[in-house]
């Protein structure tokens, strides 16, 4: 596990190196100059966890020397050292914000001790302005959750991203598997332009790096890190910039990046942390709400397929039924031509004509009744 970093600033040269050779046999990382000045510039590229602080220096003093140190990291914990303990000495420490309180001369165990009080406290209060700032999330994250369209819950995250991390611009860019490249989404600070034509390939870029490694990035001009990836950053037109990637079941589906413009503080780690979460957040939240659309797809794809069905159905019924109107009811029309004129011909007289068909009846002429007697025939 690596050890906390810590910068001495003292003017005697003696203080200077006893004070580094004991804290290094404590196994810290250790850093020490007899330079208010130097140290402020050390400050600024670098981070610390402790500033070991002399008050009395000759080109600038040390609790002036501290207030300017927290310009550049707010959080950072100090020991204040001086041979001239006094009360007023003492209080304006505690009001820049110094943990703890060294009085010269001091002896090696009086230095671990206040250097280990000092780191616990810091780190405890910097613990505390963590769950501080991660209490909106709880309140984002519930946002998140209720946002079932995509291109909603998209604007949010960076809207959030932005204002939770101070960044100017923020984007977020998911991973097409069919491409195997990452597009952006959505934005803020950035063109519809750029928008629309920033395409970058997995393992490109610092965007594709991220989505590689999985890996959550921070870069400053000061950062120690890949050449190739500091130089991408300057190339995107800014000088402190996150990146972080979006995973869901061990899958990386995207990423979210912030940076921030030349005048603006550096990103710090806590900045790391908080978009770091926030991604894991909205990872899971572009998963559901994915997930809501690929089943409100189905269904609605469903709903047309049993209308095209219901369609079908109905029309196989008009057909059905036309056909038995015009087969079935044209039968029971002829059908009943058939019996009126079945009746028709049972009652006229069975006569045959000859020769035509017509029948005559059969017998004798009957001259008082103008006809045939039964038994004969006309020749």
């Amino acid at each position: 596990m690596p050890k906390e970093r810590i910068l001495i600033v003292d003017d005697e040269p003696a203080i200077l190196l006893l004070t580094t050779n004991a804290l290094t046999k404590e196994e810290y990382d250790v850093r020490g100059t007899n330079s208010g000045h130097e140290a402020l510039g050390i400050i600024e590229r670098e981070s610390f966890d402790l500033l070991l602080i002399d008050v009395l220096m000759p080109d600038i003093n040390g609790l002036e020397l501290l207030q300017r140190a927290r310009e550049f990291d707010p959080n950072v914990t100090a020991v204040i050292m001086t041979g001239y303990s006094t009360v007023d000495i003492t209080l304006e420490s505690l009001k820049v914000g110094a943990q703890s309180f060294l009085a010269k001369p001091f002896t090696a165990q009086e230095l671990r001790a206040a250097v280990k009080s000092a780191l616990e406290k810091g780190n405890l209060a910097k613990e505390n302005i963590r769950l501080r700032a991660l209490l909106p999330l709880f309140e984002v994250s519930k946002a998140l959750m209720s946002k079932l369209e995509v291109h909603e819950l998209f604007n949010l995250i960076v809207q959030t991203a932005a204002l939770e991390t101070g960044a100017d611009r923020v984007s977020l860019m998911l991973i097409n598997e069919a491409a195997q490249e990452l597009t952006i989404k959505a934005a803020i600070g950035l063109s519809q332009q750029i928008v629309d034509a920033t395409k970058s390939k997995i393992e490109e870029g610092i965007a594709g790096w991220v989505a590689k490694t999985r890996k959550p990035l921070i870069l400053n001009e000061e950062t120690k890190t890949n050449r190739y990836l500091k130089e991408q950053m300057r190339q995107t037109g800014v000088v402190s910039a996150l990146c972080v990637p979006l995973v869901v079941k061990r899958k990386t589906i995207g990423v979210l990046n912030a940076g921030k413009t030349v005048g603006e503080r550096p990103f710090t780690q806590s900045d790391l942390e908080l978009l770091s979460i926030l991604a894991g957040q909205a990872a899971i939240a572009i998963e559901n709400a994915t997930l809501f659309g690929s089943i409100k797809t189905h269904q609605l794809r469903l709903e047309e397929l049993l209308t095209q069905l219901t369609n079908a159905q109905e029309n196989e019924r008009r057909k059905l039924s036309s056909e038995i109107h015009d087969s079935v009811a044209q039968l029971m029309i002829n059908a009943s031509y058939s019996a009126q004129t079945c009746i028709q011909m049972a009652s006229v007289p069975n006569v045959v004509e000859k020769g035509i068909g017509i029948s005559y009846p059969i017998g004798k002429p009957n001259k008082n009744k103008g006809g045939y007697t039964d038994g004969e025939r006309i020749p």
